[in-house]
């Protein structure tokens, strides 16, 4: 849970406590036990809580070599030396238009702007973190280390940069404390294959980290709920040297009747806030409805009688059931915020990205964690599989750095979805979420067999292996980017309408999925490409193209989502007609029995047109006229073929005049010849 440490205006400080709605700057993280899921995976993930329309941005930082004396900096003041080596990571950062990104005098990048989660080349991974609050008696006897003391912003990338296993990354991270202090409370979850860690740093000084059991789950927001503890288990505990001492010394230790320390009682501010004790009930109702219901989280002191860090759940969870508990807004429980929007929730519109690491034991060390990866609020997003221990990049669509809204991203494709879903949950949030969910399900059951063909081509080549998963991010990623521009496509246009009826995506009505296998990637992506829905063009990127195109010497249009489009077609108030093959008409053209004439740059004419040299009235249809027509008070008559009459001409038995305007004589003298008011000659 990222807070940034920037001036914060006074109203602003007295609206957030006055508030009985926690700030934005609240994480929820979620832990399922190998033993407690369907399938045998250890889940571990977090929402990152930081506002409405806030932009991250996904990609795979480089492994680094780096020179003695090179020193790690931060936009708070944090500096560390460089090892020697760094190794790739994947990040879900902040846009360096946070201006947190720290740059060296050579146009270097010192640090990026928090990495907030991700997977390095060894199979580490970390999601970090969860900001939590100290108590007065630990204040007062270890402050946090401001400006100097590490913080959220760092904690992913030393961790990911430096170590190579979970109990590695505790250490480096412990060591970190000890060396330089915290600037910041916070907890963390640190995995690899074969076990996963849980961190609180309690103080300027002081931390403990558990092995996470295989037989729990656990729903972290925003609360210190680390208990009872026994420091002198090493195997599978790792506390900084004073945790118990410093305590102990300021009168304020909290032990259980064996003497061990309980750290929450210890170290955790007695009122972690209304807006956490919601969450927190939420989540265990969703693992546990009936030990849920026995908690009153109206009356909770962390020095009393704190929350369990750990809980039973009541069933076995599937991938689906782990992705959606961030979604959860507690449906069906005593604290719904959908029916009551003064409870602060976990799926809630101020998720900036969802994350979920899923640890299979059953594959090779780079391929067993898949990073699920969701880019805003975890309730109208679908989460992307990533084998991120293995990927050198991601589609460029993921990481454009604006801190506004802009097309063409599926970063703020996502945010816009759930921000007018959200505002609009009436009429376009049931649709939109249905749809959503059987993507992800069909995400899901299609990762097995990838996973099957992955194996076996890691088995025989490493390099080919890591090629592949870069590819098939890549390809799904593009499928995801035009299905999200189609559905903000459409929401938009649905909500400038009459909203008559609630919003359906057309993908939903079209059953569009996605197609995630080796075939698919293996396709040639690029140039002219089809389905049942219609052609798309798509360009050396494979990234398919919008707007008007010209291709092979013709001109076509696309719309929003890639389609070609065809028949007529009114962009940008003008009118054109695209052929069945979509290429763009011009000149004369015969359509549905009618004469149109579309000028050399396709656009519909209409009025009076000169057109090789003859004179043609094109209605404002674009229709061509013919016969007799009455246009601005004067009278014509235009030929079978249109093209404008003039001088003496005999119509249906009567001979007319038409002067070299092409307009009828009437009641008048020509040539000597009398023309009635009619304008028939008159013999």
């Amino acid at each position: 849970m990222k807070i940034t440490k920037k001036v914060v205006s006074l109203s602003l400080v007295l609206l957030l406590a006055l508030s009985s709605i926690p700030s934005a700057f609240a994480c929820t993280g979620i832990y399922v036990g190998k033993d407690k899921s369907q399938n045998g995976s250890t889940y571990v993930g977090r929402s990152e809580d930081i506002g409405d329309m806030y932009d991250k941005m996904f990609g795979v930082e480089p492994a680094k070599d780096w020179a003695e004396g090179a020193m790690y900096e931060d936009a708070y003041g944090f500096k560390m030396p460089y090892p020697k080596h760094t190794y790739a990571y994947t990040y879900v950062k902040d846009t360096p238009e946070q201006e947190e990104t720290v740059m060296g005098p050579n146009g270097e990048c010192l640090s990026i702007a928090y990495g907030a989660a991700g997977q390095n080349e060894k199979g580490l991974s970390v999601t970090s973190t969860v900001s939590t609050k100290y108590n007065e008696e630990a204040k007062k006897a270890d402050p946090l280390v401001e400006g100097a003391g590490i913080c959220e912003i760092s904690i992913p990338s030393v961790l990911l940069g430096g170590a190579a296993t979970a109990k590695e990354a505790v250490k480096l991270l412990a060591n970190v404390i000890d060396t330089y202090g915290a600037g910041e409370c916070n907890s963390l979850m640190i995995s690899d294959i074969h076990e996963s860690w849980y961190m609180e740093i309690v103080s300027g000084h002081q931390y403990a980290a558990v092995k996470l059991p295989t037989d729990k789950v656990s729903v972290q927001p925003n609360i210190m709920l680390l208990g009872v503890i026994d420091v002198k288990d090493t195997e599978n505990v790792i506390v900084s040297e004073n945790l118990v001492k410093l305590a102990q010394d300021n009168g304020f230790l909290k032990t259980d009747e064996k003497g061990n320390i309980d750290v929450a009682k210890t170290y955790a501010v007695r009122d972690s806030g209304k807006g956490q004790y919601s969450r927190y009930y939420q989540g265990m109702f969703y693992v546990n409805e009936e030990e849920a219901n026995k908690l009153d989280v109206t009356n909770v002191n962390n020095g009393v009688n704190p929350l369990p860090l750990f809980i039973d759940p009541t069933k076995q969870m599937s991938t689906l059931d782990v992705l959606q508990w961030l979604a959860y807004r507690g449906q069906g429980s005593k604290m719904d915020s959908n029916k009551d929007e003064s409870i602060y929730a976990i799926g809630n519109n101020r998720q900036a990205e969802c994350h979920v690491f899923e640890i299979r034991q059953n594959m090779p060390e780079k391929l067993a964690t898949l990073q699920w990866q969701a880019m805003a609020d975890a309730e109208f997003s679908v989460y992307v599989p990533f084998y991120t221990a293995m990927i050198t990049d991601t589609l460029e669509n993921y990481r454009n750095p604006s801190k506004n809204p802009v097309d063409n991203s599926i970063n703020w494709n996502f945010q816009v979805i759930n921000n007018l879903c959200y505002a609009n949950r009436e009429t376009c949030a049931k649709s939109v979420k249905a749809y959503f969910e059987e993507y992800q399900k069909s995400l899901i059951e299609q990762q097995k067999a990838i996973d099957v063909e992955m194996a076996k081509l890691y088995a025989k080549d490493p390099a080919q292996a890591a090629q592949k998963a870069t590819e098939l991010g890549m390809d799904l990623a593009k499928q995801i980017l035009k299905m999200s521009n189609s559905v903000v496509t459409e929401l938009k246009a649905y909500l400038k309408g009459d909203q008559a009826e609630p919003f359906v995506p057309t993908a939903m009505t079209n059953k569009v999925m996605p197609v995630y296998s080796f075939d698919h990637v293996t396709e040639d992506k690029t140039g002219w490409q089809h389905n049942d829905y219609g052609w798309w063009y798509n360009d050396f990127n494979e990234t398919y193209v919008t707007g008007w195109q010209q291709i092979d010497g013709y001109w076509y249009y696309f719309a929003e989502d890639g389609y070609m489009q065809t028949g007529w077609q009114q962009i940008n108030g003008y009118w054109y007609y695209l052929g069945f093959s979509g290429d763009m008409q011009t000149g004369w053209q015969q359509i549905n029995g009618y004469w149109y004439y579309l000028g050399t740059s396709g656009d519909m004419q209409t009025g009076w047109q000169q057109i090789n040299g003859y004179w043609y009235y094109l209605g404002t249809s674009g229709d061509m006229q013919t016969g007799w027509q009455q246009i601005n008070g004067y009278w014509y008559y235009l030929g079978a073929s249109g093209d404008m009459q003039t001088g003496w001409q005999w119509i249906d038995g009567s001979c007319y005049y038409f002067y070299p305007g092409g307009w009828m004589a009437a009641d008048t003298w020509v040539d000597g010849y009398y023309v009635n008011g009619s304008g028939v000659w008159v013999k």
